[in-house]
């Protein structure tokens, strides 16, 4: 799957924003962002702190990004307060989830 979307935004114009649901730490997010070059802009989530240590574990990625909460937590608004977040304000071209919806709920 990560070759796919990596070919894939390799074939376009304009960066692809990948959101990744439930993937921990967020490594192939992160890992496809940084082998893109930027073309994959990345924002993975988890609502453990322990998932963002690792994350950051290798440095700051330029082009891959973390938001520490459950990812019915980032709506619009939410994205726009936060600097690092902005860009994604206007959505994802590709949102992938592994086990995350019968993991959290929004009550």
């Amino acid at each position: 799957m990560a070759y796919a979307v990596l070919k894939y935004a390799r074939l376009r114009s304009t960066a692809l924003s990948l959101h990744s649901l439930g993937t921990a730490e967020g490594t192939m997010a992160r890992t496809l962002s940084e082998f893109s070059g930027g073309q994959i802009l990345s924002l993975s989530c988890s609502p453990n702190p322990e998932n963002y240590k690792s994350f950051m574990a290798y440095g700051e990625p330029p082009h891959a990004e973390f938001f520490t909460g459950p990812f019915h937590w980032l709506t619009k608004d939410a994205l726009g307060a936060d600097r690092r977040l902005a860009k994604f304000t206007q959505g994802f071209d590709l949102i992938l989830e592994d086990t995350t919806f019968q993991m959290e709920a929004n009550d």
